[in-house]
């Protein structure tokens, strides 16, 4: 740990000791641009401000277990409200709308071949009581598929901004020799890059997003599939950044909701809600 983040430390991780963080410093041009906006605008401080945002890319991947709210103190990791108040500017995130990623892949010609990950752990998140699961329920498809939200993502407002540096980083990583795979590089090196890039490979084409910490290739290539399914692979493992999954389908929908399948346990609510109104 460098002397200039003792504060830092006091500020935002609330007690967890130092020692626990491996420093990792990759020599990607990509990686360090998407760190070095995070000091541009408050996240991160100091002259070792990159060396800070790897810190941050540590501790967004440690094992966090879900935890319930009886024992969210003496699990969480972050004091969030000096956490927020230690970034003084706003933070952009790029997004997208389902329909311009709709228009992105309907302009792919031919046979589509998803790449698709997704981070462990980024986001700190809380175990969602039954009472709450009919709140949370999910509908998916024509064949009306009950399927329920397991846990909420809590609430670290650069959290968001500071996922989707560390992944597109991540993402855009390669050795001075490697091969781009069609992404163009001036944008993968923009401090905020465009919500989708389009890839353009020895005449196959494709498209690249990350959201937050959800990665999505399309590409019209098998080949160029493979090379990005083991690029990501690589380039995760070198960060120490654990992938939740990792796979390439003909057939995909990406998201990063916690579920399982079935409907809410109707019945245990019932109780709590019982229980409630006995106690008022």
């Amino acid at each position: 740990m460098f002397a200039s983040e003792e504060r830092f430390f006091e500020l935002v991780f609330a007690g967890v000791p130092p020692t626990r963080m491996t420093q990792i410093f990759p020599t990607s041009e990509s990686y360090r641009s998407h760190l070095q906006y995070l000091a541009g605008v408050g996240v991160v401080r100091g002259p070792q401000a990159a060396g800070t945002g790897v810190l941050f890319a540590t501790y967004f991947a440690v094992a966090k277990v879900v935890v319930d709210f009886v024992a969210l103190e003496a699990r969480a990791i972050f004091n969030l409200r000096a956490a927020n108040a230690f970034a003084e500017r706003d933070v952009r995130v790029s997004t997208f709308s389902i329909s311009e990623l709709l228009k992105s892949l309907g302009s792919l010609r031919g046979a589509i071949t998803f790449v698709e990950a997704d981070l462990l752990n980024f986001f700190y998140q809380l175990a969602i009581p039954q009472w709450m699961e009919r709140l949370v329920a999910l509908q998916i498809g024509e064949r009306r598929e009950e399927y329920t939200a397991t846990v909420l993502p809590m609430g670290w407002d650069r959290s968001c901004r500071v996922a989707q540096a560390i992944t597109v980083g991540g993402v855009g990583h390669r050795l001075v020799e490697e091969d781009t795979l069609g992404l163009p590089q001036e944008a993968a090196q923009e401090a905020l890059p465009p919500s989708l890039l389009e890839l353009n490979w020895r005449g196959a084409w494709g498209l690249l997003a990350v959201i937050y910490d959800t990665i999505f290739v399309a590409v019209t290539n098998e080949e160029l599939a493979n090379l990005w399914e083991e690029r990501i692979r690589r380039n995760f493992a070198f960060l120490r950044l654990e992938l939740k999954y990792l796979r390439k389908t003909r057939a995909t929908c990406f998201d990063g909701i916690e579920v399982r399948r079935g409907r809410p346990r109707r019945r245990r609510v019932t109780t709590i809600v019982r229980a409630h109104r006995n106690q008022s």
